[in-house]
C-alpha cells in the first residue's frame, strides 16, 4: 500500500494565454518528488503489454496509417503528455480507434480528456464524411491543431504573421533585463545564450520569412549597442561584421537567416543519411 502522504505535492497553474478565464487555459505544473518517478516506472512496466495494442491494430489492418514522405507510414506521434493518432477517414477505422482508446482507459485506469481532444481532417475530406465521423468518435472537429513549444504544428502558408510571436517573445525577454546595468560584453553573451535560442525550435522545420529574421536581428542589434529602445546611440560597427566569427574579427553572434539555413541543412543531411526516419 502507498501512503497518501507520498502523493502530496505543490501544484502551480501557469496561464497559457495573456488573460485566462477558464481552468482549461492554465497548464498545471506539479513539483513531484523522486517517489513519483519510481511509481511511474512501475506503471510503465505494467502497461507495456497493452501499449502494443495500437501496433497490433495497424498490423491487423484495423487501423490504416497515413503515408508520409511516400516511404514512411505514420500511425501515431507522442509529444510529452500529448498524442497524435493518424488513420484513414472511414467509419470502420474510427470505430476501431474508439475501441482501442476505451480498452486502454479501462486497462490503465486513466481517462481521456474529451474537452482537450479534437479531430482534424484533411482539407479535401467532404463535409458529410466529417460530420459522420465526428458523431462516431464523439469529438469536435477543428481546423487548427495548435502549437507545440510555441510553434504552430501545421501552417498553410509561410506568412510573417504566423511567426510574429518569436519577435514578441524576444522583446519580452529583453524588457525583463536590467539593461542599464549590463556592459556590452554581458549583452553579447545574453544574445548568444538566450535570444538566439528562442527561435531555434521553429528554425528546425521552417525557413523563417525574411521579415521575421530582419526583426530578430534588429532587436539583437539594438540591444547590443543601445541596451533598450529608450536609449539611442550610434552603431559603431556594421551588423555584418558583428556576426562574423571571433577569428574573423566579429563577436560570433550568428545571423538569424544564416543560422536558420544552417539548421535546415543539418536536418536535410540527417534525412538524407537516414531516409527511413520521419525526421532527425
Amino acid at each position: 500500500m502507498i501512503s497518501p502522504s507520498w502523493g502530496i505535492t505543490n501544484l502551480v497553474l501557469i496561464p497559457k494565454i495573456a488573460h485566462p478565464e477558464l481552468i482549461t487555459q492554465f497548464r498545471p505544473i506539479s513539483l513531484c518528488n523522486t517517489l513519483y518517478k519510481l511509481v511511474s516506472r512501475i506503471v510503465v512496466q505494467r502497461l507495456k503489454p497493452y501499449m502494443a495494442e495500437l501496433t497490433e491494430a495497424v498490423q491487423d489492418k484495423r487501423l490504416h496509417p497515413i503515408s508520409f514522405r511516400r516511404w514512411v507510414r505514420l500511425s501515431h506521434l507522442f509529444f510529452a503528455d500529448d498524442i497524435f493518432l493518424f488513420t484513414r477517414a472511414t467509419a470502420r477505422d474510427c470505430r476501431n480507434l474508439g475501441q482501442i482508446l476505451s480498452r486502454f482507459c479501462e486497462s490503465s485506469g486513466q481517462l481521456m480528456s474529451i474537452t482537450k481532444s479534437r479531430v482534424w481532417f484533411s482539407p479535401r475530406t467532404p463535409r458529410r464524411i466529417k460530420e459522420q465521423l465526428e458523431g462516431i468518435l464523439g469529438l469536435p472537429t477543428t481546423d487548427r491543431i495548435g502549437t507545440y513549444l510555441g510553434t504552430p504544428i501545421f501552417t498553410t502558408r509561410r506568412m510573417a504573421s504566423s511567426y510574429q510571436y518569436l519577435v514578441e517573445n524576444i522583446s519580452k525577454r529583453i524588457e525583463g533585463w536590467q539593461t542599464k546595468y549590463l556592459s556590452m560584453a554581458v549583452r553579447a553573451i545574453l544574445i548568444k545564450a538566450s535570444i538566439t535560442s528562442i527561435p531555434t525550435y521553429a528554425m528546425q522545420t521552417t525557413l523563417l520569412p525574411q521579415k521575421i529574421c530582419h526583426q530578430i536581428d534588429k532587436l539583437s542589434r539594438n540591444f547590443l549597442w543601445e541596451g533598450s529602445d529608450q536609449h539611442r546611440c550610434c552603431h559603431m560597427v556594421s551588423w555584418d561584421s558583428v556576426t562574423l566569427p571571433k577569428e574573423a574579427g566579429g563577436l560570433g553572434i550568428p545571423s538569424t537567416r544564416h543560422r536558420n539555413q544552417a539548421i535546415l541543412m543539418n536536418q536535410a543531411w540527417r534525412l538524407f543519411s537516414n531516409p527511413t526516419t520521419l525526421w532527425a
